[in-house]
């Protein structure tokens, strides 16, 4: 057994507590890595998906409430110089648009700790937030739910334990995947935002 599973294995609780805290940091890494060990039956995937969701909600309202108070500081004159180019198209954004927005950011990294940050620098109305996060939070958990079971029926037909042997790999795999998919929809976009 892994040094890893082996953590896995006897310390579930804070398995699920490192789950959370990667909410904050890199959703659908630290959600499919969480996979893999429910897969070998180290930990359950309605808790799973229970602190995953938890963990993305709890970090939008944390992303808010940071842009929410940045704006009154010293910080809130030099991002503002910095984003005059883009105040038209954000603008734009947080209006009647911000569902699709939310949701579409979910699913790009930084873009979805920037939005939340916006929100709240915006003073969009915390009741509107709230309630937008949580929806598109349960899509996002829906659709990443939905990727960790073809997951979890591919690590079957190949095997769990080639698999965990390569647990390493798998997982600098998944971050390869994410992070640089992520990064290119992320260029792409911003060269639409540019024009």
């Amino acid at each position: 057994m892994l040094g890893l599973e082996h953590f896995v294995a006897n310390h579930p609780f804070v398995s699920y507590a490192v789950i959370f805290i990667g909410m904050f940091i890199e959703g659908e890494i630290f959600f499919l890595t969480g996979t893999l060990f429910t897969i070998k039956g180290h930990l359950n995937w309605l808790p799973l998906i229970i602190v995953s969701f938890g963990g993305v909600f709890l970090g939008d309202l944390a992303w808010y409430f940071f842009g929410r108070a940045s704006a009154q500081t010293h910080f809130g004159p030099w991002l503002e110089k910095r984003m005059h180019r883009y105040h038209g198209w954000i603008g734009e954004r947080f209006g009647d648009g911000y569902f699709h927005t939310a949701l579409f950011s979910k699913f790009i990294y930084y873009v979805n700790r920037a939005v939340p940050f916006f929100a709240g620098w915006h003073r969009m109305s915390l009741k509107k937030f709230a309630k937008t996060h949580f929806f598109t939070g349960l899509l996002w958990i829906g659709a990443i739910a939905g990727v960790g079971f073809l997951l979890q029926n591919l690590v079957i037909a190949v095997g769990v334990k080639p698999v965990l042997r390569r647990l390493e790999l798998v997982i600098i795999g998944l971050i390869i995947l994410f992070v640089g998919g992520e990064y290119l929809v992320k260029r792409v976009l911003f060269k639409r935002i540019v024009r």
